[in-house]
């Protein structure tokens, strides 16, 4: 897989992520297109608060971001899509959205940058390739409490896959960070993840989930004890796996679903009941993984958190 490069606040020329209108989209031409060091994506589309964006390889299909309160509903939410095209940065101007705005309204179909609709800058991490970028914002200003959104390319277990795009939104008008904001272990609650077509390509902007046990979001398996806690004393995870519902409903299709569509690069899902005391941006190593890879860990809430990987290290499992 493609190369990620990994800036935060702190990083040179990052601009303000607050929940002021167009912010959001301030900081992904500096994180994707202009920054000293970026993503090497172009903006295809631009408009006064929002833009569409292309990356540079991979599917190249288009992440479309609109951070304006008067679309979103709040000024900390910023209205996201992907979509295979666009005429305009604009809702109207979308070919082929995921999730369409018949699935997810503008006001749902969002990625938090702050809980306040004010200038008040929030620390974030962003990882970014060539064919996808990770956005996780600090939305609350609490220490433990970060959001995570992403949009591109996952690894595909399939030959030939040339839909394999996918997108996460919040699929909520909430303007707090939502602890299983990811996406569900089944398909039973809010749909959070949205994949361009079904592997034929007759269905378009169908439903997806992560593989998780014992739970309904990332790091959150209540069969499991706490992070650090259970018979390793480690962090133990496993890589985010896709699963491709092939219908525009939580409902399997059974001509087109697919329950092993690809695996989420860079992501993993801890096999825990919750972080413990691990705290976000706590790093570790794995040598027994790769003596080269690091991780980073973000906590989602009180009993929810996951993890990357910081490193060029990850590769989707094989066999």
């Amino acid at each position: 897989m493609a190369n990620f490069i990994h800036l935060t606040e702190a990083s040179s020329g990052a601009p303000r992520n607050s929940g002021t209108n167009a912010d959001l989209c301030g900081v992904l031409d500096w994180a994707l297109v202009s920054g000293a060091v970026n993503a090497g994506w172009a903006i295809n589309q631009t408009a006064t608060n929002a833009r569409v964006y292309k990356p540079p390889a991979g599917n190249r299909f288009c992440l479309y971001v609109n951070h304006d309160s008067a679309v979103s509903g709040f000024a900390g939410l910023a209205t996201v899509r992907g979509c295979e095209s666009a005429t305009a940065a604009s809702e109207a101007g979308l070919v082929s959205p995921f999730p369409t705005i018949a699935e997810v309204a503008a006001t749902s179909a969002n990625w938090l940058v702050s809980t306040a609709a004010s200038t008040t800058s929030r620390n974030f991490d962003i990882y970014a390739s060539d064919r996808m970028v990770i956005y996780i914002s600090n939305a609350g200003g609490a220490s433990n409490v970060w959001q995570f959104h992403a949009w591109g390319d996952f690894s595909s277990t399939l030959t030939g896959d040339v839909y394999n795009t996918f997108c996460t939104v919040r699929n909520s008008t909430a303007t707090t960070v939502l602890a299983d904001s990811i996406c569900n272990n089944a398909l039973s609650g809010s749909l959070r993840l949205w994949i361009c077509r079904s592997y034929d390509g007759t269905v378009k902007s169908v439903t997806g989930l992560v593989w998780v046990t014992g739970g309904t979001s990332l790091g959150a398996n209540s069969t499991a004890a706490a992070a650090l806690l259970g018979a390793t004393a480690l962090i133990d995870r496993t890589k985010c796996e896709i699963g491709d519902t092939g219908a525009t409903t939580s409902t399997f299709s059974t001509t087109k679903g697919i329950p092993s569509r690809g695996w989420i690069p860079n992501l993993w899902t801890p096999v825990h009941s919750g972080p413990g005391t691990v705290n976000t941006r706590d790093t570790f190593t794995d040598t027994a993984y790769n003596g080269s890879a690091t991780f980073k860990a973000f906590v989602n809430g009180v009993s929810s958190f996951f993890i990357v990987e910081e490193t060029n290290t990850w590769s989707a499992p094989s066999g």
